[in-house]
């Protein structure tokens, strides 16, 4: 079972999350999030592009503080897409570190190159937006403007 959901909102799209801890919580919306805007994620096990060629991967350093852990997410969220719709690179390999208002994160991006865009989000939205812990369990809700 996947660790995230698609939900239908008119107009938008949105995302249901679960996951055991915070870090995990955060790194499943952005694969969900990455899900969304290329179909499937691949996994970057094997260096090399869909077309065969070797691929030249980056290291990207991201670094936000936030008020609340909704505004964490969402700001995480926002880096990401602005990798995707601006450096044109895709988010390949993340590791983080998530606390009540801040995370510290290395996220391996691979040119985008020939990868299909399956869906173009414009932004991420405060509406219906959610994190919350119970009983050890972390969810999240997050709707996109596509």
């Amino acid at each position: 079972m996947s660790p995230y959901q698609e939900i239908d909102h008119t107009a938008d799209i949105g995302l249901c999350i679960t996951a055991g801890d915070l870090n995990s919580l955060f790194l499943d919306a952005a694969a969900g999030m990455l899900s969304l805007v290329f179909g499937e994620r691949l996994p970057c096990e094997e260096h090399t592009s869909v077309g065969g060629g070797a691929r030249s991967f980056e290291d990207v350093k991201i670094d936000i503080n936030a008020s609340s852990l909704e505004g964490l997410l969402v700001k995480w969220l926002e880096e990401l897409l602005y990798l995707i719709e601006v450096r044109h690179v895709r988010p390949e390999v993340m590791d983080l570190k998530v606390s009540k208002d801040s995370l510290s994160s290395s996220v391996r991006v691979a040119p985008i190159g020939k990868i299909p865009v399956r869906c173009y989000i414009k932004g991420v939205t405060y509406h219906g937006l959610e994190v919350k812990e119970e009983d050890g369990v972390f969810s999240a809700r997050v709707v996109f403007d596509i």
